[in-house]
């Protein structure tokens, strides 16, 4: 029979917060399984653009620097397979989180004066900040 370690990745969806600069091949979650077999994992579903790997012991590493994704959220589906007699399947849904804590590189307003009389309320310019993944940000200015 295979159990995952956790109880709740046979139920419910796991989440894991992680930073968008964290090392390739570092380590995000264990979501090993035990079974009196040996037992192969699989990512499958979820992983569409391979950021993500699952080694042998079931622990989801990085695979590839998140620096250029685009996504804040990925929904990983994990299988771990017994194969045999008896072969069985379970599967785990796992979130992960990708925090992005890049701070902005490039601020600009589009007024750099205010001209009198101006009403309270009135837009008086556009404050815009990108940050190094291209983000761009805006807030207009009254």
């Amino acid at each position: 029979m295979v159990q995952f370690i956790h109880p709740a990745h046979s139920v419910e969806i796991t989440s894991r917060g992680i930073n968008k600069d964290i090392s390739v091949d570092a380590d995000i979650i264990n979501v090993g399984a035990t079974a009196t077999r040996q037992i192969t994992y699989s990512i499958t579903e979820g992983n569409d653009d391979g950021f993500f790997k699952i080694n042998n012991e079931g622990v989801i590493q990085l695979a590839k620097s998140l620096a250029q994704g685009r996504t804040s959220i990925y929904t990983l589906v994990v299988t771990a397979t017994i194969t045999g007699d008896d072969a069985e399947e379970k599967t785990a849904t796992i979130t992960i989180a990708i925090n992005n804590d890049n701070a902005s590189i490039a601020i600009s307003l589009t007024n750099s004066s205010i001209a009198i009389g101006v009403a309270i309320g009135d837009v008086v310019g556009t404050l815009s900040a990108t940050n190094i993944d291209g983000n761009l940000s805006s807030t207009r200015v009254s």
